[in-house]
């Protein structure tokens, strides 16, 4: 695992593949980062009482929840409805904030 590397997870059988190892580039699967890889990681050493101190940084988040996306779909073989809610809500969260608009009318003296 080294910066400038991508990896790709095969949900059928669980592999992570580098991007040097991937036999077929189009190969079905979901594309993580190192960072990624290292944030779900240190999530998983932290242990429940400390996991809400973590910062995940919304690239990391993208990939990961498109990764067990994936895998959901693989495992139940049908999609889960609160994915569609799930993925609003991150694109909203990921948005910049909004500036009121003012009246654009012309004003007549």
């Amino acid at each position: 695992v080294g910066p400038g590397r991508s990896f790709l997870l095969l949900p059928g059988n669980g592999s992570l593949l580098c991007s040097v190892c991937q036999p077929n580039p189009a190969a079905p699967g979901s594309r993580l980062s190192v960072q990624t890889l290292k944030f779900l990681a240190q999530a998983q050493r932290a242990g429940q009482e400390r996991l809400n101190r973590l910062q995940m940084p919304a690239r990391a988040a993208g990939e990961a929840l498109e990764a067990l996306h994936r895998y959901t779909l693989y495992l139940l073989q049908q999609d889960i409805h609160s994915w569609r809610s799930l993925r609003a809500l991150a694109a909203e969260s990921s948005a910049p904030p909004r500036v009121a608009s003012r009246g654009r009318g012309t004003e007549s003296a």
